[in-house]
């Protein structure tokens, strides 16, 4: 091995499938799922967006996309402030 940490097994797979299981790989790092939330896969992208190691500025990025907003609604690191807007947007009482 050449100094890096070592890339969870199937993130660069050929099926949209197995890159999308790279992400329940714990040692995944938080670059590697913003890399994965910009596949050409929506899958593959929305499996992302529900990680909670997706950092925030991509994280509102991806709330902001219909193919994905919801997997990044239900993400558990969305910001407080985001939530809110969420629930005040949809009239939803909190």
């Amino acid at each position: 091995m050449s100094g890096g940490r070592p890339r969870p097994a199937f993130a660069d797979a050929p099926d949209p499938r197995a890159r999308a299981l790279a992400l329940r790989d714990p040692a995944a790092t938080p670059e590697l799922v913003e890399r994965l939330s910009r596949d050409p896969e929506a899958g593959v992208r929305r499996a992302a967006a529900c990680d909670p190691r997706v950092p925030v500025p991509r994280l509102l990025e991806l709330l902001a996309d219909p193919g994905t907003e919801m997997a990044a609604a239900a993400n558990p690191a969305l910001p407080p402030a985001e939530m809110a807007a969420l629930l005040d947007r949809e009239g939803i009482p909190r």
